[in-house]
């Protein structure tokens, strides 16, 4: 990165603070060993331009900093030379100078806070625990993002696509997921979020409570058996629904309730990682039952057959339903 971009990142951060979802990026940026020389320098600057005094309390920390960081003991310099030091200490969190100012703290805590990515591809459902203890179900084509460990007050992680969470239960701690468009706060709880690109959000709350912020602050409280419909990252609407049809993929049951043919295939072009696609008279119709998704797609087209029938037609990797 060019020296003027990281001494414009670094003064944008003293100055404003960023939203959560940058926070991590930052941190574990700014503690890499990438271009330390002049993040360091870049921060030096910082020192000599921000005008705020400091307190006894923000002194003693600082020198505690020191001490725990297994630097030499501070020797105490005339006001005027120890000022800066100290405007940036008050400014700026403590922590994040501490593992400045020692490259064992640099190393643990940049090991600590990467970032894991987790993807199931098309066609593929996973499920994995999360550090906290977390168990989460992802379905096709997601990827969940969260750190190595988790530090500070809250746990969060960064979801694209659908996935299943049972939280661990933490009231000191509280669980978000952060997407495009929304954040959801929880402390413990059971939920499923459908959030797929050039699709609408929907998040149904099993059990427990959830928060949910849209990208215009709005909130919305959650209780079981709620679900929240968000479109364009803005609420559109909430009521109560039978779970069950939104959360049966995890156990490979694909609920249909009266859906049309055709939000049934983009489904299950998701879930078997091939291109489903049906005439526009036969994708009007209406289907109900029940898909046992486990069995191949053969299967399952032959299952909707027994009560819509249409003509199935295999061209490459792709199938075709025509009337």
């Amino acid at each position: 990165m060019k020296k003027k971009s990281i001494s414009e990142l670094i003064h944008f951060f003293v100055r404003h603070p960023l939203q959560n979802s940058l926070q991590m990026k930052f941190w574990c940026w700014l503690v890499s060993p990438v271009d330390a020389e002049d993040k360091e320098e870049a921060i030096q600057e910082e020192w000599t331009n921000i005008i705020a005094e400091p307190d006894e309390a923000t002194r003693r920390s600082w020198y505690e900093v020191r001490r725990k960081a297994g630097l030499a003991n501070p020797i105490i310099k005339p006001r005027w030379e120890i000022k800066p030091l100290l405007r940036v200490a008050s400014m700026i969190l403590i922590p994040l100078f501490s593992v400045l100012l020692s490259w064992y703290y640099i190393n643990d805590y940049t090991d600590s806070c990467k970032l894991v990515e987790y993807i199931v591809p098309m066609g593929e459902r996973g499920e994995l625990i999360l550090p906290d203890g977390t168990k989460v179900q992802v379905n096709s084509e997601s990827s969940i993002i969260y750190p190595k460990s988790f530090r500070g007050d809250t746990r969060t992680v960064y979801l694209s696509g659908e996935a299943n969470f049972d939280v661990h239960k933490d009231k000191k701690h509280p669980f978000i997921v952060e997407a495009n468009g929304f954040n959801l706060r929880v402390l413990g709880t059971k939920f499923n979020i459908s959030n797929y690109e050039g699709e609408a959000t929907n998040i149904v709350l099993v059990e427990g409570s959830v928060e949910v912020t849209d990208k215009n602050e709005k909130k919305a409280q959650l209780v079981p058996s709620d679900l929240l419909n968000i479109t364009n990252g803005n609420i559109a609407y909430q009521k109560q629904v039978d779970v069950t049809g939104y959360i049966s993929w995890v156990d490979g049951i694909l609920m249909l309730e009266g859906n049309n043919l055709s939000e049934i295939t983009k489904k299950l072009s998701k879930y078997y990682g091939i291109s489903i696609q049906c005439n526009p008279e036969v994708g009007k119709e209406k289907v109900y039952g029940k898909l046992d998704i486990k069995d191949n797609i053969d299967e399952v087209l032959k299952c909707i057959q027994q009560t819509l029938p249409f003509v199935i037609v295999k061209e490459g990797k792709s199938i075709y339903l025509n009337k």
